[in-house]
């Protein structure tokens, strides 16, 4: 295969951080490029570019990146792909040649939801393996201001497999909640796919909210997701 994929960093494996697998142990593949940009991204350097950050992308070719992929998943045991950015649906055709190929798989995409992922819907076999967390941007994180945050295309018909995880801040809980509920009657979400994540970058501005915001889901039937990775490595990531 000619086609391949550009990563912002080497793969790896990882301890999924948040949502519903929370904690299972996964293959990272981050991919480079994004169409939301919210100014407190903390992937940025998968999208704002400079010299010294493009130099360190990894341009594979999907062969290579299939094979490799097969070597972690003998190496560490792992059958489960985590596919964030950036934006994966950026990368939707390569992603379904990916996902085809790769047999006995698992594999979570982490998404903003702004794409309408038809190229995914319309390979209907591949679905059952593909959990999607969409993460829309009505709470605590903003996208650029070209984007409208309420027009979520993926979940107009959503896929079978998903969750929806908002970003929310302990300060503005009362008027996230109405934001949540309006979203709900939109799309008609169940409450039990509601995730809620503490806005943070560090350790330390996580555990500063996690309570308020725990007690919130506890008192409005939503689910919790800690940041794990910020938990365990605050701010560190991979060099």
């Amino acid at each position: 295969m000619k086609e391949f994929l550009t990563l912002a960093e080497p793969l790896h494996v990882v301890l999924q951080g948040e949502g519903k697998h929370m904690g299972k142990k996964m293959i990272l593949l981050r991919l480079v490029g994004c169409n939301i940009q919210c100014p407190d991204c903390d992937t940025i350097y998968t999208w704002k570019t400079n010299k010294e950050i493009k130099s360190q992308y990894i341009k594979y070719n999907l062969n290579h990146l299939i094979k490799d992929i097969e070597n972690f998943k003998k190496k560490y045991h792992i059958q489960h792909l985590l596919i964030t950015g950036g934006e994966p649906y950026l990368w939707e055709k390569k992603l379904i040649t990916l996902i085809s190929v790769l047999k006995g798989f698992q594999f979570d995409i982490e998404t903003s939801g702004y794409g309408d992922w038809a190229l995914m819907k319309s390979h209907k076999n591949l679905l059952k393996n593909v959990h999607f967390n969409i993460s829309p941007k009505i709470g605590s994180l903003f996208a650029k201001s070209t984007i409208d945050p309420w027009k979520i295309k993926i979940l107009e018909y959503p896929p079978p497999n998903y969750i929806v995880k908002i970003v929310v801040s302990n300060k503005h809980l009362n008027e996230i909640y109405q934001k949540i509920e309006t979203l709900r009657k939109i799309y008609k979400i169940p409450k039990k796919k509601i995730y809620l994540m503490p806005f943070a970058k560090t350790r330390e501005e996580l555990l500063n909210q996690i309570e308020d915001i725990v007690n919130f889901c506890m008192e409005n039937h939503y689910e919790f997701s800690p940041r794990l990775h910020i938990l365990m490595f605050d701010t560190a990531r991979l060099k």
